[in-house]
């Protein structure tokens, strides 16, 4: 597989609703760096973590890629365009392919490239095996008050009063402390910091150039 580069991944998570989104943006305004809303990622992790050899298992990659989330974003480049620019650079590692996705979709390439990552709330629950296969990644965990989520959450899915709001409330908690839980788990790990959304939006320039220094 190709080798990759040491141009660092980073890699954004949180409880929805927490300021995922928002970080996000922020990165992805970066001259060169780029953090796709597509959760490519997530998506394709669990059948193609070891990467594509060849065209035929090219091909199959970009079938389960343009049936997934990546169409949310939605792509600059049609499918057929993509496909000759990945078989340029056939075999990939999975870290090759996604970076080459979301770089070329960010009309980037390696020579000007600072950084690359996703964000997604379910990569704390897949860090140990991200670390095995990127070659420099990194993980900023968001922290929102709970109480602010709920309210947030509550307010976007209760607009036409379907929602069971104290069964809703029970499920969201569990989740919501074993992700807490997780966070405090990874605290010593030296890739993983977290911040907390409040700081975020009371201090942002702060808040990032002490983001940019975790990754370098």
């Amino acid at each position: 597989m190709t080798d990759s580069s040491s141009v660092p991944t980073v890699f954004v998570t949180g409880m929805p609703r927490s300021g995922t989104t928002l970080l996000m943006v922020m990165l992805d305004a970066h001259l060169n760096g780029t953090m796709p809303r597509g959760r490519v990622v997530q998506a394709m992790l669990d059948r193609w973590y070891k990467g594509v050899e060849d065209e035929r298992h090219l091909e199959q990659f970009l079938s389960d890629l343009y049936e997934s989330d990546y169409l949310n974003r939605p792509p600059r480049f049609d499918r057929t365009v993509l496909e000759q620019r990945l078989t340029e650079k056939l075999p990939l590692s999975f870290e090759s392919l996604l970076r080459t996705i979301n770089c070329y979709d960010a009309y980037l390439d390696d020579k000007t490239l600072t950084f690359w990552g996703e964000k997604t709330s379910a990569l704390i629950w897949d860090w140990n095996r991200l670390k095995t296969i990127f070659n420099d990644p990194y993980l900023i965990i968001l922290i929102r008050d709970g109480r602010a989520i709920m309210s947030s959450t509550l307010a976007m899915y209760s607009v036409n009063n379907e929602v069971d709001i104290l069964g809703f409330q029970h499920h969201w908690a569990d989740t919501y402390n074993k992700f807490c839980c997780e966070a405090g788990r990874l605290a010593n790990d030296s890739r993983v910091k977290a911040i907390r959304y409040e700081d975020l939006i009371s201090d942002p320039c702060g808040t990032l150039e002490e983001l940019c220094r975790f990754v370098g």
